[in-house]
């Protein structure tokens, strides 16, 4: 202790005088640091409450989408033979189908070449897919190979995957394989080449390759193909070869006999004399001649001819069979070009994966379940909330102890509150349901509202679920089939006289109009292979190069329609919406691409590919002129709104509207100077409970954090009063004890006196005593 100082003097023990002292003073500071922690307590208190309130409002969230009441269970009764998910909304159903064939990806190879260095000559390999844009791959001194064709045709993106396969067998054993990247006979692969200067990979005519001895035969002969030999079937497959009768035979000396099969057919041929085309007979035959050289044949020696067929998997659609023939029925035959059918079932992906022997069962029905048990999510955290409110404002007369919240009338109002939104009925709701009751939701056994009948929901559920998902999220009606309502803000009022709905400015689409060229049918465009390509940019994903059908052009329509062919047709933007237009001026014309997409961030814009541009040609020279989209633009209520396509939301801070959202497919000539529609807006149980646990616990201005920061500064200010009362209990006691050391100071001069007038008193004494003794004597 500072200055501690115990009484040499007085004996006084000093140090506990001073600290009784002192703690017979310090009771302010204990009230001060009594009433921080109380202020503490409530603090963690409420922020406890706070994240069960966020905990609440995450449990609330599933119950606003639209998703949670329209998402489907479904079954599959052979998952190895397709399987199929569902979107948010499907149809209750049952659905029989058969898959009948599978599509498959059509498959291309050249013939063999004895290495992948091989050189193919030197000039260009045109490839194109289905009706797509023709792709040239230039080939030269630095990629004239097996293995550089292949790396070109990768690297070009043009919906095709080549590959090097090695067939196993001695001689020309590697082929180039090419593969469409999608499946369908509208995906089938075109290759035209022009090379010189080495051996061109041949797709299109199938062959012979060289003939090819057994490691183990002993014959000398020398056999080869015939000079005849040309493959006229279509397989590829292999022909082998043993030598039939006893020992070493000479050819020339006799009649050789020579037994054949290609694995499903077999044969023999009969070889006289050397040097003399053999050719073999029957089915499977397939044009093949054989010569065989002066020299032997041995009993048992083996050869092999294999053939190429550049067709090895053709392109071909799935077949599915969508009913079934029990009772005279009669299945709806559907092809699709991939094994992913997303338009047989409305709502409804299927995959197909093998084909059937006997029909497949699709089974779907709303998920029942999922719903229940978002409900009984939100009514669980909603307890959480309502109980832990009860416990702080408690008390237990047994234990005595009070909850730490007792009394607080700002914990009453929060709880009040929060109940209001469950309470009573949605008069205003403009359905068969009004009440969480007719849902089976009442006061459940721990006091705090619950499911407590699953079998009134699912009732309902069956009966109209549109009307259970209206009683629990924001629900909305326009009176015009063009406006539709997609939600509102936490901050939106309801309105069941309906707000007016006035649009001053319809979505509009982006058009890209090219410069006017003359009619073709008046005069015939020409594309050639020097000016037949062009690029288009659509909402910022760049397509694949399109090349147009080297023709001449009898009308703008026809030119039209193959630029439309093109743009659908490619993988990057053949699904953004984007629509091909001439437009007729007589003589003249011009070419009009209209965006898929709506307002001012729908963009179209023409690109020149890296060579033969056809942008001149078609009037896109200078990129054409761009008419930009309009956002939709008006006022809900008398109030601001913000448009984005087609979509507008009223402002953040508007009065009633706040965040209201509004699909408008509404075109110009649709406007009428006033209100074009009226929007009702009613919120739901589950809706209006999240705007009342919102209001409570957002971060920086919801009610708790309102309340918890008038705490803390509570809790602050006491803190700077403790500090305060310490520090002037500190000087005190500093105090208290320089007066006991200078009581200390004082007693010692008093003692020192003492002790020298004791001597002086004594001496004194001393002295008389002598004189009186003197005197005697």
């Amino acid at each position: 202790m500072a200055n501690a100082i115990d009484g040499i003097i007085s004996n006084l023990n000093t140090t506990e005088i001073v600290e009784a002292m002192i703690a017979s003073e310090r009771y302010q500071v204990d009230h001060l640091t009594n009433r921080q922690t109380e202020a503490t307590n409530q603090l963690t208190t409420y922020n406890a409450i706070s994240a069960l309130v966020v905990a609440l409002q995450s449990s609330i969230a599933p119950l606003l989408q639209s998703s949670t009441f329209t998402a489907s269970t479904l079954s599959v009764s052979d998952p190895t033979a397709l399987s199929a998910t569902a979107s948010d909304a499907v149809a209750p159903g049952s659905y029989t189908l058969s898959v009948d064939a599978l599509a498959t990806n059509h498959q291309l190879a050249s013939q063999g070449f004895a290495d992948p260095t091989d050189a193919l000559g030197i000039g260009t390999v045109q490839i194109a897919v289905g009706t797509g844009s023709t792709h040239t791959i230039t080939l030269d001194s630095t990629n004239n190979t097996l293995t550089g064709l292949k790396n070109a045709i990768n690297g070009a993106g043009i919906g095709v995957t080549a590959s090097i396969i090695h067939d196993g067998t001695g001689a020309n054993a590697y082929r180039l394989l090419l593969t469409s990247n999608e499946t369908g006979t509208a995906n089938a692969i075109r290759v035209t080449t022009s090379l010189s200067g080495g051996t061109a990979p041949d797709f299109a005519n199938a062959s012979f390759d060289t003939v090819e001895k057994s490691a183990l035969a002993t014959g000398t002969s020398v056999i080869a193909l015939g000079a005849s030999a040309s493959y006229t079937g279509s397989a590829n497959k292999t022909y082998s070869f043993t030598v039939a009768g006893s020992g070493t035979q000479t050819i020339g000396s006799g009649t050789i006999t020579i037994n054949w099969t290609d694995g499903t057919n077999s044969g023999s041929i009969e070889v006289a004399d050397a040097d003399t085309e053999v050719t073999l007979t029957g089915t499977g035959a397939d044009g093949l001649t054989l010569t065989f050289g002066a020299g032997t044949l041995a009993a048992g020696d083996a050869f092999a001819v294999q053939t190429f067929a550049p067709l090895v998997q053709a392109a071909t659609n799935a077949q599915v069979s969508l009913g079934s023939t029990i009772g005279g029925g009669s299945p709806v035959t559907i092809t699709s070009a991939s094994n992913t059918i997303t338009d047989l079932i409305n709502g409804i992906t299927v995959e197909l994966k093998a084909v059937t022997t006997s029909p497949v069962t699709i089974t779907t029905a709303l998920d029942k379940d999922g719903i229940k048990s978002a409900i009984q999510n939100m009514l669980g955290r909603y307890s959480d909330v309502m109980g832990a409110i009860d416990k702080q404002n408690s008390y237990n007369a047994e234990t005595e102890q009070a909850g730490i919240l007792l009394g607080d009338s700002f914990l009453l109002s929060l709880q009040s509150g929060l109940r209001a939104p469950l309470s009573g009925a949605l008069q205003d709701l403009n359905l068969s349901l009004k009440t969480l009751r007719s849902v089976g939701i009442s006061t459940a056994d721990n006091g705090y509202m619950g499911l407590v009948d699953p079998s009134a929901l699912f009732e309902q559920l069956d009966t109209d679920p549109a009307a259970v998902k209206a009683l629990f999220t924001d629900s909305g009606i326009s009176d015009n089939a063009l406006i539709t309502f997609l939600g509102a803000g936490t901050n939106a009022v309801e309105s069941t006289a309906g707000y007016d709905v006035n649009i001053t400015q319809a979505a509009t689409r982006m058009v890209l109009r090219g410069a006017e060229i003359s009619d073709p049918s008046v005069v015939p465009l020409t594309v050639t292979a020097d000016a037949n390509a062009f690029k288009l940019k659509v909402d910022g994903i760049t397509s694949q190069t399109l090349t147009l059908t080297e023709k001449d052009y009898q009308s703008g329509a026809e030119l039209a329609a193959a630029i439309q062919t093109r743009i659908t047709a490619d993988p990057n933007v053949g699904n953004r919406g984007v629509t091909v237009e001439w437009i007729d001026l007589g003589d003249t014309g011009y070419l009009s691409f209209t965006s898929g997409s709506y307002g001012s961030a729908s963009t179209i814009t023409v690109q020149a590919p890296t060579a033969n541009s056809a942008l001149g040609i078609l009037g896109l020279g200078n990129g054409g002129t761009a008419i930009v989209g309009q956002d939709v633009a008006g006022t809900i209520n008398g109030e601001a709104a913000t448009g984005s396509g087609r979509i507008l939301t009223g402002n953040a801070d508007n009065r009633t509207t706040a965040g209201v959202s509004l699909e408008v497919k509404l075109e110009q000539a649709d406007l009428v100077g006033g209100a074009e529609a009226k929007v009702t807006f009613t919120r739901g149980f589950a809706a209006r409970l999240n705007r009342v646990a919102t209001a409570i616990a957002r971060s920086v201005d919801g009610s708790i954090a309102r309340r918890t920061k008038g705490i803390q500064a509570q809790i602050d200010d006491l803190r700077d009063q403790i500090e305060d009362q310490e520090e002037r209990l500190a000087v005190r006691r500093a105090k208290l004890y320089e007066r006991f050391v200078e009581l200390e100071r004082v007693l010692g001069e008093f003692q020192s006196q003492q002790q020298f007038l004791t001597q002086q008193l004594s001496q004194l004494s001393a002295n008389l005593t002598s004189m009186t003794s003197g005197a005697r004597g």
